[in-house]
């Protein structure tokens, strides 16, 4: 049981580890060159959110189509 706590909580400090640099470079690209930072912050976000939100459309669209097959 230890092994999975541990394995799961690398896990989540990975995946923080690798959001927050990202994260930090594009805040300071913002501050710096406000122009250029803001578009690239904007982006950034854009790509965030789809990240976040693919994994459910893909599991409601292989839902939708394994019922849509059971109709058939």
């Amino acid at each position: 049981m230890q092994e999975v706590t541990a394995a799961l909580s690398n896990l989540i400090v990975s995946a923080l580890l690798l959001l927050a640099g990202p994260t930090v470079l594009m805040l300071l690209v913002r501050r710096f060159v406000p122009y250029l930072g803001e578009q690239l912050w904007r982006i950034y976000c854009d790509v965030l959110m789809w990240s976040i939100r693919a994994p459910f459309r893909l599991v409601r669209f292989l839902i939708n189509e394994v019922t849509a097959r059971n109709r058939r």
